[in-house]
């Protein structure tokens, strides 16, 4: 079942812009950057919450990794990943991250996309990482960054609401409501709870405890303050055309971006252990 388009995610020009962000050039993937700037080859790496497995068939690509095993919690999307991705090098293990035991100093890299923010104790899983990695190895995060549980700050959202006010109305028609959304909400805790309870569980403690423990080569503020709440609900109006709106919501949060007045929500960051 597809999902429905209504999120700064399903907009082309948004994943477009995120990938520029990470590499500076919209063409160039994040395995293909990384592995090209800082590992070797022959590499042996974990990807944890692999999902549906299609970044770790990414990663196998580069053609850099001897082997590459992605786990998830979830065995139906283990299995899924096993059925669209089959690769020599790639492997995927249905297991609980917090309950893998790998030997110490047996990986060069470990991988994050868009999962670490779903994991908590954010300190307990990366100091396994750092037990895991050889000297010198790598951890790599393409993650959620911003507050925990989506708790938007009071900057962002009236930021936010400036952008959508100045949006023609047919562009702001809601995809679930079919009215005109006039104002950008933080989810409430209790939705949060209901709907997902793992989602940004500590997403604010990820960037400090990255810094506490590994030596950071790289960090890319990547974005997507403004837009994922400007867009939420009324994305499937940007995915063809509207390129003139995406743009000034673009160039808006680069200038709050680049000023300080409000930080980034997404990040790249190469690590490496101590």
């Amino acid at each position: 079942m597809q999902r429905q388009p209504v999120h700064a995610y399903n907009v082309p020009a948004v994943v477009e812009r995120r990938i520029r962000l990470s590499t500076g050039d919209p063409n160039v993937g994040v395995a293909d950057y990384v592995t090209g700037r800082y590992l070797g080859s022959d590499l042996r790496g974990v990807s944890l919450g692999c999902g549906f497995g299609r970044k770790e068939a990414l990663w196998v690509g580069t053609g850099a990794f001897a082997k590459l095993t992605g786990y998830d919690l979830s065995a139906t999307r283990v299995e899924g990943a096993r059925a669209r991705y089959p690769h020599p090098a790639l492997e995927y293990v249905a297991a609980d991250a917090y309950k893998l035991d790998l030997e110490p100093e047996s990986l060069d890299i470990v991988i994050f996309e868009d999962s670490l923010h779903h994991l908590a104790p954010v300190a307990t899983i990366l100091e396994r990482c750092h037990r895991w990695l050889r000297p010198g190895g790598h951890v790599v995060l393409n993650e959620y960054v911003g507050p925990r549980k989506f708790q938007s700050t009071d900057r962002q959202l009236e930021a936010a609401d400036e952008i959508l006010a100045m949006l023609p109305e047919d562009l702001r028609i809601s995809y679930a409501h079919g009215t005109v959304r006039r104002r950008v909400q933080r989810p409430s805790l209790l939705r949060m709870r209901l709907l997902d309870p793992s989602e940004a569980v500590e997403s604010d403690r990820i960037l400090p405890t990255v810094h506490g423990l590994f030596d950071v080569l790289e960090e890319r503020k990547l974005g997507g303050t403004l837009v994922g709440l400007v867009l939420d609900d009324i994305a499937h109006h940007f995915i063809q055309g509207a390129d003139e709106w995406l743009q000034l919501m673009f160039d808006v949060e680069d200038e709050l971006l680049a000023s300080g007045d409000i930080e980034s929500d997404y990040a790249l960051v190469v690590a490496q252990r101590r």
